[in-house]
């Protein structure tokens, strides 16, 4: 199956409507959407790893997903966290993390914290790395860096000040590639979003194919 290409403003959009559907609510969803342009924009599978998210997250509770404080150290919650929500907190107290390490905890596909890190990076002017089994992601205000393969499923992430001396990443030169049947996931979730038929707007849909002439 061809590989879709596509603007960084369809995949935020559709990220974005997709997590709503999935039942985020609408800044959740909005901080979905830039959290897989981010990853695009710097050659990352952002919507596989984010409907792989959804799916995960799809039919639970949002206390079973969100980090159960604002300590930033959950080291010891015994759950999965979503890597979007505990993105928003840590953003919320950016100071924290530019201050010294601290042990998130476990996150589902922690790549999905880049785009926060890049948010504290920028707010900060604070260098940060992300680590997580034997892969490590770099985020200054103007670039990224990664080291190791940078998936997993599930992992304990540590993030700390600092520069990553590892390979650059960057944008795609041609477009942005999304798996198709990725994509049609998404799209499945963003469908939940739409307004049910109704039998007017059936008729009115219609149109002149209901008049006997």
């Amino acid at each position: 199956m061809t590989a879709l290409v596509l603007s960084s403003n369809e995949i935020d959009a559709m990220a974005k409507k997709a997590a709503k559907g999935a039942g985020m609510p609408w800044g959740l969803a909005s901080d979905a959407g830039r959290v897989a342009r981010w990853l695009a924009d710097h050659g990352l599978p952002g919507p596989e790893l984010l409907v792989d998210l959804l799916d995960w997250r799809d039919g639970r509770s949002h206390v079973e997903v969100a980090p159960p404080d604002v300590g930033l150290a959950w080291a010891d919650h015994p759950l999965a966290l979503d890597p979007v929500v505990v993105g928003t907190v840590c953003a919320d107290l950016a100071g924290r993390l530019a201050e010294g390490r601290v042990e998130l905890g476990r996150v589902r596909q922690p790549l999905l914290l880049g785009f926060a890190l890049s948010v504290v990076a920028a707010r900060t002017a604070t260098a940060l790395v992300g680590r997580w089994d034997d892969s490590a992601l770099g985020v200054a205000a103007d670039h990224a860096t990664g080291q190791g393969s940078l998936f997993a499923t599930e992992a304990n992430v540590i993030v700390e000040p600092g520069h990553l001396n590892g390979d650059r990443l960057t944008a795609p030169a041609e477009g942005w590639t999304v798996d198709p049947s990725a994509w049609a996931r998404l799209e499945a979730y963003a469908h939940r979003t739409y307004a049910p038929d109704t039998e007017a707007s059936r008729l009115r849909g219609a149109g002149a194919g209901l008049i006997d002439d």
